[in-house]
């Protein structure tokens, strides 16, 4: 079996968090998504500190950095995205929530991969595209039990 990372010829996500970290050792995570800009994939990621929200993109095939940016918070935006932070620890491997995904939609084509966090709960949502391009189908799986909780037509 293709590793999910050598199937799409990207960086793992546990390397791009990682960068991510590096790159703002006190921030936490409140989304990352992997997507397609054009023919590319690239990883968007967007966390927060103590007094600043931070959105970085990476190019998903070398890990190069495209864009950053910074902001400062106020205290309530602080407050709001502190319900946000993700639990990045025990991920199951995007190979497992693949798999998981491919077999409830029956479908190959992911066109959007997002890590979010919904009433506590860290899940990834991945999208995919009926062959004939007349629909959407999003799966909600838990990213830490793998657990479909949610599959919706999107029109």
């Amino acid at each position: 079996m293709v590793k999910f990372e050598e199937r799409f010829q990207i960086e793992s996500i546990s390397d791009i968090i990682a960068q991510f970290q590096e790159a703002y050792p006190q921030a936490q995570l409140t989304k990352l998504q992997l997507s397609y800009k054009g023919p590319f994939l690239r990883y968007s990621l967007v966390g927060f500190d103590s007094s600043q929200r931070y959105s970085v993109t990476y190019n998903a095939n070398t890990g190069d950095l495209i864009k950053e940016k910074a902001k400062e918070l106020s205290p309530k935006q602080l407050m709001r995205l502190k319900n946000k932070t993700l639990d990045v620890n025990h991920l199951l491997s995007m190979d497992e929530i693949q798999e998981i995904a491919e077999k409830t939609s029956e479908l190959e084509q992911a066109i959007q991969w997002e890590l979010d966090q919904k009433k506590g709960r860290t899940l990834w949502i991945i999208e995919f595209v009926k062959p004939d391009g007349s629909n959407i189908i999003e799966i909600k799986i838990d990213a830490q039990d793998g657990t479909v909780l949610q599959m919706k037509l999107k029109t």
